[in-house]
């Protein structure tokens, strides 16, 4: 194993850690994956000749995950990302014991690897990380309710999709519309349960990729066909731009909270998925932007948002734009967003919304 030692000028211990671990992601990921199959020599024989492939890249988004933990020097964040992993390793039938060991050979390589610094930084991120993976709880959420007269019709606006039938889905939803069913609420009670639904599906493996992209795609196409059925409301003339940031691909999410403010008046500049903060402090600069609204998906892309944060401020010295992040990442803690430099939260588009007048000066009643 070669040295990745390197240096750094940063002044704080966790940032120092992430940097040194990002620069060294996947030859980390390459040691760690040989440590563990030399460990659970019973892994090439579970998973065949992918054994090494799909492990490393596993490992490779768990110090993702890692480095954003430290980012905002929040050890639960990777103890949150290691549930949802042992929920799904649960929900496989697959052996608990491979995902302790997988950790044990990311730490015994960064002790080996890195500075001593950074491995007592993130020893107390895997000691938490383990008791999470010998607790009890199992994070299985459901979110369809069909006893609902709106999660009947999210029910069976999803039976479509898994037949693979996205005509009959659109008209299921855009009927109801036209029937008086308020657009907000489509969005609420219809087509996000259906998504979310999507998501536990796959990852419980009750879903494939291909399904669940075609699921993805057709809620998006959906959302496109509503548009003209948006609400009439006063335009206030503020300018709003949605985005993820780069390395979240995660573009439904940002659809939705871009519609929301839409409908509550704002010139919206969707920008979609994958941002990359240089062009997006770009766009602030070039549309004039009164808000910044960035989806955080994913607890491994809090240190690009942190980036658009960074540069953003620097490119708009002057003229301090409030920046609104929010999203699942933003459910763990309640003080990620002040860490990575933003001026509120918001978990839902509605309180975006909200959330997002506020900062800009504007009312409820205006």
């Amino acid at each position: 194993m070669s040295d990745m030692t390197q240096s750094s000028t940063s002044p704080n211990t966790n940032q120092f850690a992430a940097a040194v671990i990002e620069s060294g992601l996947n030859a980390l990921a390459a040691y760690a994956t040989t440590e563990l199959l030399e460990a659970r020599p019973n892994l090439i024989e579970q998973f065949g000749d992918n054994a090494r492939e799909l492990w490393q890249q596993n490992l490779t988004a768990r110090l993702e995950e890692l480095c954003a933990a430290l980012t905002v020097r929040q050890p639960e964040i990777f103890a949150h990302d290691l549930a949802w992993a042992k929920a799904s390793f649960r929900l496989r039938d697959l052996d608990l014991e491979d995902l302790r060991e997988s950790n044990r050979a990311l730490l015994r390589v960064i002790d080996q690897e890195l500075p001593r610094k950074v491995h007592a930084e993130v020893k107390p991120y895997f000691e938490m990380a383990d008791d999470e993976l010998l607790g009890d709880n199992v994070r299985v959420i459901e979110h369809l309710d069909a006893e609902t007269p709106h999660g009947k019709l999210s029910a069976r606006y999803l039976l479509a999709i898994l037949e693979g039938n996205r005509r009959e889905a659109s008209e299921l939803v855009l009927n109801a519309v036209r029937d008086g069913l308020a657009v907000r609420d489509a969005y609420l009670d219809v087509l996000i349960p259906a998504s979310r639904e999507v998501g536990r599906m796959w990852h419980a493996g009750e879903l494939n990729i291909a399904e669940e992209h075609f699921a993805t795609a057709t809620t998006e196409m959906v959302m496109c066909q509503m548009f003209p059925y948006f609400p009439e409301v006063e335009r206030h003339h503020k300018t709003v731009i949605c985005a993820a940031a780069q390395g979240n691909l995660h573009g439904l999410a940002v659809r939705v909270i871009s519609d929301f403010f839409e409908m509550d008046g704002w010139r919206v500049i969707h920008l979609g998925a994958n941002m990359p903060a240089r062009d997006l402090a770009q766009a602030a600069v070039d549309f004039k932007a009164d808000l910044l609204a960035i989806s955080i998906t994913m607890s491994r892309h809090l240190r690009n948002t942190s980036e658009i944060v960074r540069q953003v401020r620097e490119r708009l010295p002057e003229r301090k734009v409030p920046i609104l992040v929010g999203g699942l990442a933003m459910t763990v803690a309640d003080d990620i967003w002040q860490k990575l430099g933003a001026d509120a939260s918001a978990t839902t588009a509605t309180e975006a919304v909200h959330v997002g007048r506020r900062l800009v000066g504007l009312s409820d009643a205006d």
